[in-house]
Formats: C-alpha cells, sequence, structure tokens
C-alpha cells in the first residue's frame, strides 16, 4: 500500500490541497489479468476491513457484469490482506475470498 503523502513526490501546491480538502491518502488498486480491467479506490487508513472491502466491491462489480471464473488477488505481505500468519490467511479465505470465487495469491518476497 503506497502512502501518497509525499510532499517531495507531490509538490507544495498538490501536498496543500490535499491537506485543505481532507482527502484521502491512501490508494487501492486492482487489476484484473484476463480482462485488464483497472480498479481504483481511496481510503482514509490502512485496515483490514477496507482491505476486505475492496475486495468485495470489485468481486461484486466483476461478476455483475459476467466475468465469471476464479480471481487472483495478488497482494505483497500487509497486514491489510493477512500479513504473513498462515492461519489468518486461510480464515480470510475461506470467509471471504472463495465465496465471491477469489484466491488470495501471495506476491513473493523479495
Amino acid at each position: 500500500m503506497k502512502d501518497v503523502l509525499d510532499k517531495g513526490a507531490l509538490g507544495t501546491k498538490l501536498w496543500d490541497h490535499r491537506a485543505k480538502r481532507k482527502l484521502s491518502r491512501y490508494p487501492w488498486t486492482f487489476l484484473e489479468g484476463r480482462t485488464r480491467l483497472r480498479f481504483l479506490a481511496w481510503s482514509h487508513e490502512i485496515t483490514l476491513t477496507n482491505g476486505l472491502c475492496f475486495m468485495a466491491l470489485v468481486m461484486l462489480w466483476l461478476r455483475g457484469h459476467g466475468i465469471e471464473g476464479e480471481v487472483a488477488w495478488p497482494t505483497d505481505w500487509g497486514e491489510e490482506f493477512g500479513g504473513s500468519n498462515p492461519q489468518k490467511l486461510h480464515r480470510l479465505q475461506e470467509r471471504y475470498y472463495a465465496p465471491l470465487g477469489a484466491r488470495l495469491a501471495r506476491i513473493p518476497l523479495g
């Protein structure tokens, strides 16, 4: 998860605009591999709840628009997607991902 609050990259004008308007600073992105559809959402904090909401939103949109078959969710090792705890990853897969036809996939470290 990238924090867009980087004054060096944004510059003073954009930095000040973001701060004044209290805009979200964390982007959530997903690229569906077969169709190459890209999804983007923003949040004020990085949490498991926000990650699951983003995943559900994307999966329900895909299913509602006729995209069938298993969808792999490649993620880094961030806590918002289960971290490195095998029990937590299994629980997330069974409870949230599998019912929507998604599979949590891990990007190899390094």
